[in-house]
C-alpha cells in the first residue's frame, strides 16, 4: 500500500492525507474521551522531551583521566571544566561529586577509552565494586576486589593482569565510580 502512495501524483498524496487528517479530527471530535486521552499522551511526552532546570547538574569534569589501563601520574594542580549534564540522559550524576575522563582499554567492555565517569568521593569502597584509586602515585578505574591471597585492582578486560595492593606501596581508595 505505501508503494502505491509514493507513486501518486503530488495532488493525489494531498488528497488522501487530507482526507486523513479529517477523518482523524473527526474521530477525536466524535469521541470527546478519546481526544483527553490523547492530549495527556501528548503532554506527557513533551514533559518527557523538554529538560527542566533541576533535570540539569553542573559538574566539574576533570581533564586528568583515569587510567583503565597501566596508570597515569596525580599532580596537586589538576584543571578541570564545568559540565552540564542532562540528569534524564545520566541519571546516575544526581550523586556524582565531579566526573573523569576514562584513558585505556582495561575496562572494557563497561567503559572505553574516552568515556566520563561520574565520581562519588568516599574513602572505601565494598568488594567487587569499581573505584578510583591512586596506587603507587598513580590514578586507576579499576575492580576492587578482596581475596584469599590479598586484595587486588582488577581489569575487566581479559588482557590485562589483575594488580596485586603490596603493603608496602601507598594505596588509597579515593572514590566510588557510579
Amino acid at each position: 500500500m505505501l508503494t502505491t502512495f509514493v507513486n501518486l501524483d503530488d495532488f493525489s498524496k494531498k488528497n488522501i492525507v487530507d482526507f486523513l487528517l479529517k477523518s482523524i479530527e473527526d474521530y477525536y471530535i466524535n469521541n470527546p474521551d478519546k481526544l483527553k486521552e490523547l492530549n495527556s499522551k501528548i503532554n506527557t511526552f513533551e514533559e518527557m522531551c523538554i529538560t527542566k532546570d533541576e533535570d540539569i547538574k553542573n559538574i566539574q569534569l576533570y581533564e586528568i583521566p583515569a587510567s583503565a589501563g597501566t596508570g597515569m601520574l596525580i599532580t596537586d594542580d589538576i584543571p578541570y571544566e564545568i559540565k552540564q549534564i542532562d540528569l534524564t540522559i545520566a541519571p546516575q550524576a544526581r550523586k556524582a561529586d565531579f566526573a573523569l575522563y576514562v584513558r585505556g582499554d582495561s575496562m572494557e567492555p563497561v567503559y572505553y577509552d574516552g568515556d566520563i565517569v561520574f565520581i562519588k568521593e568516599q574513602p572505601s569502597i565494598d568488594n567487587g565494586q569499581i573505584g578510583i584509586f591512586i596506587y603507587d602515585d598513580e590514578a586507576y578505574i579499576k575492580k576492587y576486589s578482596i581475596q584469599e591471597d590479598g586484595t587486588y585492582l582488577v581489569s575487566l578486560n581479559k588482557k590485562y593482569k589483575a594488580i596485586k595492593i603490596e603493603e608496602n606501596i601507598n594505596c588509597k581508595v579515593c572514590s566510588l565510580v557510579l
